[in-house]
């Protein structure tokens, strides 16, 4: 259906029914008669030649709106991520879901002028007319506009009776699929997978029949996505997590706070309501000096013998914690997030002298509370002449929960 570079032909028109047989000879053979030398193939189109100068080229001028925001620019640590991905390539699984086919552009590279008095019972009235090239001149345009309406809707109705056939198709893909997968993972004895996926596989999974069901992060994890997994089947849910750490986030922002409340957890409101729990009352990631740190937030946490043993770090001289406080002004950037020009020095120096002591940068991880000054230490590290070509792990807080530094 695409008309590229020219106005519709008569043959498209004919092909839709809008042009008779006989109308499309006319057109064909009186536009013949107009053929010059030298002309432009835009201009040898009988449809063309019948408008004359009232068919106008359509030239689309697109204005990138920025909404008052200059734009961010690019992520490092996503380009660090990009160039992994690149280096590791894109496995076969990966390639099932990508959309393929022919692509089909739709423009209207050329339009007709309007005109005023053109109503569509003189439209109807001409186009019962055998011979084109007697309808008015004054017409025609309103009777090439009438096409491009009629051409749209016709587009239209194909393209959702397309989309219904689309959607069926991709139900019995599904089915198929999960067909496919079910014996498999009837098999399993453990199944994993995320809350997304949870979701996205309910059906699957409840006939699966599990009856046992384990959450992790359950206090980051809203209450809809466990909902999700309260199946038929269902006879234990365990949810494991911390519900003095962070909590989840809902894509409304609004939700999180009252009178909805729906950043709070199952897990979180079931502690606060009493409901009896286990808490583990030992720590195999701090070396005991960082776990004293937290003392008044976990009274009763200690150490596994694991993290008495760890090894100093080089170049620190065994000293593991210090705090440093200093009276440094900060900025803020585009985007109204904080960061620090000495902060980001001092990071970036303190970074190179302990790869200089021989620790690996992939196992050091920086934590910082804005994501402006997350973006300026990345920057700075990535650019330093003794840190060329290495990977860097700078992090937020909050998107660093859960996680932990080797």
């Amino acid at each position: 259906m695409a008309q590229q570079n020219r106005p519709l032909s008569a043959a498209f028109l004919h092909n839709l029914g809008l042009l008779r047989s006989s109308q499309v000879e006319s057109l064909e053979g009186g536009a013949s008669t107009w053929v010059k030398a030298f002309q432009s193939q835009e201009s040898l189109d009988p449809i063309a030649k019948w408008l004359g100068e009232d068919l106008v080229r359509v030239d689309c001028q697109w204005q990138t709106e920025d909404f008052g925001f200059e734009f961010e620019e690019p992520d490092l640590e996503f380009e660090q991520l990009k160039e992994l991905e690149a280096e590791g390539g894109v496995s076969e699984d990966a390639k099932v879901d990508w959309l393929s086919g022919k692509w089909v552009p739709i423009a209207e590279d050329f339009t007709a002028r309007e005109y005023s008095g053109v109503t569509s019972s003189l439209i109807e009235e001409a186009l019962r007319n055998d011979d084109l090239w007697a309808i008015p001149e004054n017409l025609r345009s309103g009777i090439y506009r009438h096409f491009q309406t009629t051409v749209k809707n016709a587009i239209l109705k194909a393209i959702r009776h397309e989309a219904k056939a689309y959607f069926k198709a991709v139900q019995q893909v599904k089915l198929g699929r999960w067909e496919n997968d079910f014996p498999t993972l009837s098999k399993a004895r453990v199944i994993g997978m995320t809350t997304t996926g949870l979701s996205k596989y309910r059906p699957l999974i409840a006939s699966l029949r599990p009856r046992i069901i384990l959450v992790e992060e359950a206090a980051e994890t809203l209450e809809g996505q466990i909902a999700a997994g309260c199946v038929e089947s269902l006879e234990h849910l365990i949810l494991v997590g911390d519900h003095k750490q962070l909590r989840g986030h809902c894509s409304v922002a609004e939700l999180e706070g009252e009178p909805y409340n729906l950043g709070i957890s199952m897990f979180e409101r079931l502690v606060d309501n009493g409901v009896q729990f286990s808490t583990l009352t030992r720590q195999r990631r701090m070396i005991p000096e960082i776990r004293r740190i937290l003392a008044p937030i976990y009274s009763k946490l200690d150490d596994h013998p694991s993290v008495r043993e760890r090894e100093g770090i080089p170049g620190m001289g065994g000293v593991n914690t210090f705090f440093f406080t200093h009276r440094w002004p900060e900025s803020k950037d585009n985007f109204s997030s904080c960061w620090n020009d000495m902060e980001v020095k001092m990071v970036v120096g303190f970074f190179n002298y302990l790869v200089y002591n021989g620790m690996p940068s992939g196992e050091i991880t920086v934590l910082t509370f804005y994501n402006g000054q997350r973006k300026a230490i990345l920057r700075s590290l990535k650019h330093h002449p003794s840190l060329q070509g290495l990977f860097f792990k700078v992090k937020t807080v909050d998107s660093y929960q859960g996680q932990s530094s080797t």
